[in-house]
């Protein structure tokens, strides 16, 4: 199979084409020119990518990897031969799912590859899935080594047996341990479920057995309390005799009292009858209510006297008070004519000190200047002794008539006994108010007259009313003690009638709720019955009777659960059919796993024989590849199961294990199986070998060597090389057998 021409739209390849040779191809181009992009478009192309595929931590899907950075739909083409025939893939997006439409077509005609599908292009064009590709024909520098592939161990053991690639050790024997597994894998499979079983039904077939006799038991104490409560309705029988016995007697005692309280209540009634007639509740009632009401009105009659007789006498001694002091208005006169004479005298002060000091200075006039002038005007000094001799005149009047004042005021004062004129206010405010209380004490006394009239008047009538108000004449002239005595005997005559009511009512309930005849033939029939519980009350053996009750209601629910317990068991001889059965089948299960593990066995023989006759083609091939890779510095190359290698010049103590080996070696290790691989597996129409950077750790001398196996494997299969360095493009561009393309330059 060839690869002729390549176009995408897929990651940072923006409608970028890559025309490819038969034969070596080298694509050079430095980091981020879109080498590793071309690698993962074309697996891309043949397997399609997964929509399910979703990012996680430190990884992005695919389809988000690689969506266009240009921000157009993912599509791509690629234009290959395959078995003779120009086909042309195509993909591309679809309702946003990234290459989900796909078409396959003859590149010349156009017609459609109707074989090829979405889902198989790459297994029917290169002969491999999308894992054996990864870890056959595409290797990168990060996944050279080669890890275990049941496809692969598929085609590489049917290369030494039949050729048929559905075969495949590892899915024999994941199979016959998966039967294994089913039958017993620790405490599961059908061969511990039977075992469980088997246990099951014998612990059921106990449960059975032990259910039977529980059923027995719980029968017999059935059978006791049936046999109890027989016993306790013998008892009821008898203890029904006794009551009716008993009931008899207390009917006749009922006869016998209603007789007695009919004669108490004739008794009762004499004294309280006159005339044929008796006094009535409502008769004694209303004399006492009017009696009572006499009686109140008298006391409250007798108060209002009496408070009454208080007024009066509180007037008297307001009034004998009022007589031994002054009235109001001669009060009011006297303290008029005080005020006058005090207000007289304090205008009569500034006068008499204005005539002395006019006096004074007129005696200085005369007397001082004549001394100072000793000729001075006669005329004038006259004059002034005349002012002086008049001014003490005044002043002398005017003295007289303020100690007439003054008299007059002690005179007032002595009469009313005070000594100010504001003493004599107040005296006239007490006259005043003596004056009001009087007249608040007469206008109470009327009042008070007024109440004790109409008191008067009320007890008047109602002792005029009470004959005609109690229809009784008896009543009517007697007093509340008296009648009080008759309420009492109308009490005792009351409580016998209520007594011969109960009596009569009782008799009458005993009659109706008892039949005498029947009560009698009761007696009769049972009466010498013996009592099995006569320490038991009525209400104990009712007790005990619920009891019983309840007790034989769980016994039979209890034997019901037993019953459908053993209805939901089955038969012993079900039980014992079915453990039979299940020891049969475990003996089966245990027969088959033993025959399985003989297969296990017999089939990890014939691996190992396999093995011997394939896994030595494979080694040759490998060490072949290797010595080349390593300049014959490791001769031997030894692939066991799992391709575990092994690296050596032959001799046993030389072998070292891949780990042991320098990251280069082990990439040649990796990588010369791979060639080994991929040469055992296709020998026609083989798939092209795709290595990304696969050479990078190869030093120059066994990159040349490596470079030229390539060139000669070249020959019979397209090979496909990505580097990133110069050295493999410059190596390479010379030779007219490989084609260099430079991913920078377009």
């Amino acid at each position: 199979m060839i690869l002729k021409k390549l176009n995408a739209r897929f990651g940072k390849l923006d409608d970028a084409t890559l025309n490819l040779s038969p034969g070596l191809n080298v694509i050079y181009g430095k980091n981020e020119s879109g080498k590793s992009t071309w690698c993962d478009f074309l697996r891309a192309m043949f397997y399609g990518i997964d929509s399910k595929e979703r990012d996680k931590m430190g990884f992005i899907a695919e389809k988000n990897k690689y969506m266009p950075w240009s921000g157009k739909p993912m599509e791509g083409r690629i234009l290959l031969s395959h078995k003779g025939q120009d086909i042309t893939l195509e993909r591309s997006s679809l309702k946003g799912i990234s290459f989900a439409k796909f078409a396959a077509y003859d590149t010349l005609s156009g017609a459609p590859c109707d074989a090829l599908t979405a889902d198989n292009a790459g297994r029917e064009i290169l002969g491999i899935g999308k894992e054996a590709f990864d870890r056959s024909v595409f290797i990168t520098c990060n996944s050279i080594a080669v890890g275990t592939s049941e496809e692969l161990e598929q085609k590489i053991l049917s290369l030494a047996t039949t050729g048929d690639e559905t075969i495949s050790f590892s899915q024999s024997e994941s199979r016959l341990k998966r039967w294994q597994r089913e039958r017993r894998f620790n405490q599961n499979g059908r061969i511990p479920a039977l075992e469980q079983d088997i246990i099951t039904k014998k612990q059921t077939l106990a449960s059975l057995e032990q259910a039977q006799a529980d059923l027995q038991v719980l029968q017999q104490k059935e059978s006791a309390v049936r046999g109890e409560e027989q016993s306790l309705a013998k008892s009821q029988l008898a203890k029904r005799a006794v009551a009716a016995k008993i009931e008899l007697e207390t009917l006749q005692a009922a006869e016998e009292a209603c007789a007695a309280a009919e004669r108490a209540a004739t008794e009762a009634a004499a004294p309280l009858t006159k005339d044929g007639r008796m006094i009535t509740r409502a008769q004694l009632s209303s004399a006492l209510e009017k009696a009572s009401r006499i009686t109140h009105l008298k006391e409250e009659a007798a108060v209002l006297r009496t408070v009454l007789a208080k007024m009066q006498m509180d007037i008297k001694k307001t009034r004998a008070a009022s007589r031994e002091t002054h009235d109001t208005e001669t009060l009011r006169a006297a303290a008029t004519t005080l005020a006058s004479i005090e207000n007289a005298k304090r205008s009569f002060t500034p006068l008499l000190f204005a005539l002395l000091f006019l006096a004074a200075a007129q005696v200085l006039y005369l007397f001082v200047p004549p001394l100072i002038v000793p000729y001075a005007n006669l005329i004038t000094a006259g004059f002034s002794l005349f002012i002086s001799l008049l001014s003490f005149v005044l002043f002398f009047v005017s003295m007289g008539k303020f100690r007439k004042l003054a008299k007059q005021r002690k005179e007032l004062c002595a009469e009313f006994g005070v000594s100010i004129a504001a003493e004599l206010q107040v005296k006239i405010q007490e006259s005043m108010e003596q004056n009001a209380i009087l007249g608040v004490l007469q206008r109470q006394q009327a009042e008070q007259e007024q109440r004790v009239a109409f008191a008067e008047k009320a007890l008047a009538e109602e002792q005029h009313s009470l004959q005609f108000t109690t229809g009784n004449s008896v009543l009517a002239n007697i007093d509340e003690s008296e009648i009080r005595l008759f309420d009492r005997l109308l009490s005792r005559s009351e409580q016998a009638n209520q007594t011969l009511i109960s009596a009569t009512s009782r008799q009458r309930a005993l009659s109706e709720n008892s039949d005498t005849a029947e009560l009698a033939q009761i007696v009769a029939d049972y009466g010498d019955l013996e009592d099995p519980f006569p320490a038991l009350s009525k209400d104990e053996q009712e007790t005990r009777r619920s009891e019983l009750q309840r007790t034989l209601l769980s016994l039979r629910e209890e034997c019901a659960k037993i019953e459908m317990f053993m209805q939901n068991l089955g038969t012993k001889e079900a039980l014992a059919k079915q453990i039979a059965e299940s020891g049969d089948a475990l003996a089966a299960a245990k027969r088959e796993y033993a025959a399985l593990d003989h297969a296990l066995l017999f089939l990890n023989e014939s691996q190992a024989e396999l093995q011997s006759r394939m896994t030595p083609e494979l080694n040759r091939r490998a060490s072949h590849i290797f010595a080349t890779l390593t300049g014959g510095r490791y001769t031997e190359l030894t692939v066991k199961r799992g391709f575990e290698m092994f690296a050596g010049d032959g001799s046993v103590s030389s072998m070292k294990r891949v780990l042991q080996l320098s990251q280069g070696t082990a990439d040649q290790m990796y990588l010369a199986l791979r060639l080994a691989i991929i040469t055992t597996m296709f020998t026609l129409d083989a798939p092209p070998l795709i290595l990304d950077d696969a050479l990078i750790n190869f030093d120059e001398t066994r990159l040349t060597a490596a470079l030229e196996y390539l060139r000669e494997e070249a020959a019979v299969r397209q090979i496909l090389l990505f580097t990133c360095h110069e050295r493999e493009f410059q190596y390479l561009t010379s030779d007219p057998m490989a084609a260099a393309h430079h991913l920078n330059a377009q």
